[in-house]
């Protein structure tokens, strides 16, 4: 393959699984407990990712870069907060919905780094915040997000707040990257994050007994740990290496297109004409806070 197209290639692969795991998780959430789905689905990606973490890197040497009061709030909002979140939201809201609201994580990045870093806010900025924030209120507060859809303004809600703390957890990555190499503090954030999870998991009672669940559940678990949890985040270091994060970011603007299609096809969701004006005032308002 040209080396001119391998980082395209790259982020295009990354993008086209996270916008495919609302639909594996949809269906696995039928027969899952939420928290119980998100330990699962970390346990199976720490197996994959932990022994390349910590090949020829000491462990002494990883924690002296990166102690508890580091990794805990990484792990805290960017696994615990933000899969538990979106989980209970996509238990009571649509595959489409959440990923529509998913993709106003720029946007809330931005506004953040403005109210927390005072970083400049300019008016291009402020106008994909507005935008975004709009569309955001338009595919939670149509009639299909409140009345007689399969979504719901709780669930709806729920997503939003697990974009808010992947915002979060955004901001606190920019602060401790480069310290170690990535899938160090990827694997630290993953195990604190599970560790986090598991007195929710241990409690919550399972709509299927966990060996009974079926093949389709498992096999939903096995593609949100191994490809929306490792292999995504290799496919987006790869395309990182060979292009500008700006222009990588570019392709993020595709995950809820994918999730819309594959939400379609898969699960037989729609949205109304306000909730896709909606969507296409969230598209809009990441692209002009991302500039």
């Amino acid at each position: 393959m040209p080396t001119s197209i391998q980082g395209p290639m790259a982020a295009l692969g990354a993008v086209l699984i996270w916008g495919l795991t609302f639909v594996p998780t949809k269906l696995a959430l039928a027969e899952m407990g939420p928290f119980t789905l998100a330990v699962l689905r970390f346990s199976v990606a720490l197996a994959a990712i932990l022994p390349i973490a910590l090949r020829g890197y000491p462990r002494s040497a990883t924690w002296r870069k990166l102690p508890l009061s580091t990794t805990a709030p990484l792990g805290l909002t960017g696994v615990a907060l933000y899969f538990g979140l979106q989980n209970l939201g996509l238990a009571r809201t649509t595959a489409a919905e959440a990923g529509l609201i998913s993709a106003t994580v720029p946007a809330l990045t931005a506004l953040l780094s403005t109210v927390l870093l005072r970083e400049p806010l300019g008016l291009r900025r402020l106008a994909g915040i507005l935008a975004s924030l709009t569309g955001v209120a338009l595919v939670v507060l149509s009639p299909a997000g409140l009345a007689g859809s399969r979504g719901s303004l709780e669930g709806d809600l729920m997503i939003l707040g697990a974009s808010l703390a992947w915002a979060v957890y955004t901001l606190i990555g920019k602060r401790v990257a480069g310290r170690v190499p990535d899938t160090v503090l990827l694997a630290c954030t993953m195990a604190i994050g599970t560790l986090l999870l598991l007195p929710a998991a241990a409690l919550e009672p399972a709509p299927v007994p966990q060996p009974n669940a079926s093949a389709s559940a498992w096999l939903s678990v096995l593609f949100l740990g191994l490809g929306g949890s490792a292999a995504s985040f290799f496919c987006w270091s790869a395309a990182l290496r060979r292009m500008d994060a700006s222009a990588a970011s570019i392709f993020i603007n595709l995950v809820p297109v994918v999730t819309l299609i594959s939400s379609a096809l898969l699960l037989h969701e729609s949205l109304l004409p306000a909730q896709l004006l909606g969507g296409a005032l969230v598209l809009m308002g990441v692209y002009l806070a991302g500039r």
